[in-house]
């Protein structure tokens, strides 16, 4: 299910204090979206490689906390380069 941009607005808004990173992940069970929020002093590629493609989870977008939110949500999906990152 493809979330909304105001879905991942009200995300971004309501990430707990200490969030540098914010994940949109889908749950490829029921194919839900959710969001994961990852704590700033977490490395980005640690947390990724932790939590994609496991347990039918797949990160879809990448959300940094200090950039400007309405400039990542008009990418087509934001944070790839964080995705497409080799190990």
């Amino acid at each position: 299910m493809a979330t909304t941009k105001d879905t991942i607005r009200r995300c971004l808004a309501n990430a707990p204090k200490n969030t540098g990173h914010m994940f949109v992940v889908c749950d490829s069970f029921d194919w839900e979206d959710y969001p994961m929020y990852v704590p700033r002093d977490m490395d980005v590629s640690e947390a990724v490689n932790s939590n994609n493609k496991v347990n039918m989870q797949n990160i879809m977008e990448i959300y940094d906390m200090d950039e400007d939110w309405e400039y990542q949500l008009n990418v087509t999906r934001a944070g790839q380069e964080w995705l497409n990152h080799e190990n």
